[in-house]
């Protein structure tokens, strides 16, 4: 028999509560058949939401929470007050045997790190908190929990991956290719710096860029950069650039 991983999920944390963490569920349900998930969180809400989505019934259950912590509310002083808020259902769940994995990702460093750390205190075995801040990431290590994930690395990694496939066929690299991320609102774009222009031999922050661009990764002689402001462009270079505009067909056209 097929063993079953069970999984409470704070439906009402995050951006987008609860429509984004449902419909991650529905998904979550639909792709594998070794995992429950307990959608924790306002009944009526929860259950509105998950109205609008064909699943299997044993795989999904709400689990009613009637209290929410507000975004402008304190996270320590809010946990503490706050026992039936969907965040310390879920955890007592887990505590308690009642589930395997306990999920909740805000959009706040603060309430990811007294989530981790309050998850700590319940016996949680396996801790993993998102943080956004690398200060605050160090910070986190510190303190014990076992592992962290960030946004910002988790973007580094896919473009890191990107750009070392590219280099096994660096000869051909001078075409310009694009990717499509976060279902097309963002475009991972490369560019080959062909010859000597006003950008080129420039320290990156004197080279300002226009709003939602940012130069991610400098593929330079088979070797991967990570542009700090000290770093130039150069010819030959190849050179990876994340954005929104949908306009650019030119590396200047990302400069301010």
């Amino acid at each position: 028999m097929q063993e079953i991983t069970k999984v409470a999920l704070d439906a009402m944390g995050g951006d987008n509560a609860p429509v984004e963490i449902v419909k991650g569920a529905v998904d979550a349900v639909s792709s594998r058949k070794d995992i429950k998930v307990f959608l924790v969180g306002q009944e009526t809400i929860v259950k509105a939401e998950l109205a609008k989505y064909s699943y299997k019934a044993e795989q999904i259950e709400v689990v009613h929470a009637p209290e929410v912590i507000e975004m402008a509310e304190p996270p320590v002083i809010a946990i503490r007050r706050k026992k039936q808020s969907s965040m310390v259902v879920a955890m007592n769940m887990v505590k308690h045997g009642e589930a395997d994995a306990f999920v909740s990702l805000t959009g706040l460093d603060e309430e990811n790190i007294i989530a981790g750390l309050f998850a700590k205190t319940k016996g949680v075995h396996k801790i993993i908190v998102k943080v956004n801040e690398d200060a605050r990431a160090q910070m986190v290590r510190a303190m014990g929990v076992d592992s962290i994930v960030s946004a910002k690395s988790a973007t580094a990694d896919a473009i890191i991956g990107y750009v070392r496939a590219r280099q096994n066929s660096y000869s051909s690299a001078n075409v310009e290719t694009m990717y499509r991320l976060v279902d097309d609102e963002v475009e991972a774009l490369e560019f080959i710096i062909k010859e000597d222009a006003y950008y080129t031999n420039v320290a990156l922050k004197d080279l300002p860029t226009k709003k939602n661009t940012l130069i991610a990764c400098i593929a330079r002689k088979r070797q991967i950069i990570i542009p700090s402001g000290n770093d130039m462009l150069q010819v030959g270079d190849s050179v990876v650039v994340v954005t929104r505009d949908k306009m650019v067909q030119d590396i200047r056209d990302i400069l301010a």
